[in-house]
C-alpha cells in the first residue's frame, strides 16, 4: 500500500481509469457514461453515425433470415429424422442377420463335406434348414 498524493499516475490513483482515453472517473455510473460517449468511441476507432439502409439491403437481409429459419425448421424435425434412422437400424439389423445365416450355413455345410456326407445330402439339408428358420 502506498500514499495517493497529486503526483501519483492517474493509472494508480482510486476509481476507474480507461487506458484509451488516459483518464480517471470516480465512480461506475461516470465510467460507464465515458465508454458509451463520443470522445471514447471516437479514439476506438467508431463511427456514431448510422447507415442508412437501401430497399436492396432490407430486402437481402430478410431473404438471409428466412433462409436461416428454412434450414432450421429442416434440420429441427426430430419425428421425420428418428423415423428414418429406425427404418435404416432395421435395415442394416435384417443384414446383419442374412449375413449370419449365411455364414452358419457355409459352415455347416463345410462340417458336412469334412465328414463324407454327399453333396446332395447337404444341398437338401440346408434347404430343410431354411424352412425351419
Amino acid at each position: 500500500t502506498g500514499v495517493v498524493t497529486s503526483a501519483t499516475p492517474l493509472s494508480e490513483q482510486g476509481g476507474y481509469y480507461c487506458d484509451v482515453c488516459e483518464c480517471l472517473l470516480k465512480d461506475s455510473l461516470s465510467y460507464m457514461d465515458h465508454i458509451n460517449g463520443k470522445k471514447h468511441q471516437r479514439l476506438l476507432g467508431m463511427s456514431m453515425r448510422v447507415k442508412r439502409s437501401t430497399l436492396d439491403d432490407v430486402r437481402a437481409r430478410l431473404q438471409a433470415h428466412k433462409r436461416k429459419r428454412e434450414e432450421e425448421a429442416r434440420g429441427t424435425d426430430t419425428a421425420a429424422r428418428l423415423a428414418k434412422y429406425e427404418e435404416r437400424m432395421k435395415r442394416l439389423e435384417e443384414a446383419e442377420r442374412e449375413r449370419k445365416e449365411s455364414r452358419r450355413v457355409k459352415r455347416q455345410r463345410k462340417t458336412k463335406q469334412s465328414s463324407g456326407q454327399e453333396p446332395t445330402t447337404i444341398a437338401a439339408a440346408a434347404a430343410g434348414g431354411d424352412d425351419s428358420g
